[in-house]
């Protein structure tokens, strides 16, 4: 069985430290979306507001975990930028 090295182990911290942010995130927005409630008569409005106020930094959270499975480097740095703009 092969060993796993510490850049794997850090690795795998980070993608589910951003996977459990993406999923408080992804639930947090929606609720805070309905009990704010509809602004707009159209479903379709009021689902995109929705995206672009609460659901938009779960899809940031979302996209560079998915960027740190594919391409562990470019993901790391990612995370960094992320971590650094975030303070």
């Amino acid at each position: 069985m092969k060993q796993l090295d510490w850049h794997q182990i850090v690795g795998w911290i980070a993608v589910g430290l951003s996977t459990a942010i993406t999923c408080f995130w992804a639930f947090w927005g929606i609720i805070e979306n309905f009990h704010e409630g509809w602004y707009f008569e159209s479903w379709l409005s009021n689902v995109g507001l929705m995206f672009i106020q609460y659901l938009s930094p779960m899809l940031l959270f979302m996209g560079v975990t998915l960027v740190a499975i594919f391409w562990p480097r470019i993901g790391a740095g990612l995370h960094v930028i992320l971590a650094l703009f975030a303070v």
